[in-house]
């Protein structure tokens, strides 16, 4: 908990990626989702770096046909 503190208080990009849950504080729910995202990412064995390009690279690809809207 202390670690992700210090990351929103000196990370733009972190303290951005909380908000994104609409929450200003970060309450249990939130932690423990937070957990589970961390350790279902350590438990493949990969790096956040390698979520980070696999993440984008799908976002990049995200295709809307806004004549079908």
């Amino acid at each position: 908990m202390e670690i992700l503190l210090k990351a929103i208080e000196e990370d733009q990009n972190t303290y951005n990626f909380i908000r994104l849950f609409g929450k200003d504080n970060l309450n249990p729910p939130i932690m423990e989702e937070l957990k589970a995202i961390y350790y279902k990412i350590r438990t493949v064995g990969i790096s956040f770096k390698e979520v980070k390009s696999k993440t984008l690279a799908t976002i990049d690809n995200i295709r809307v046909d806004l004549g079908g809207i």
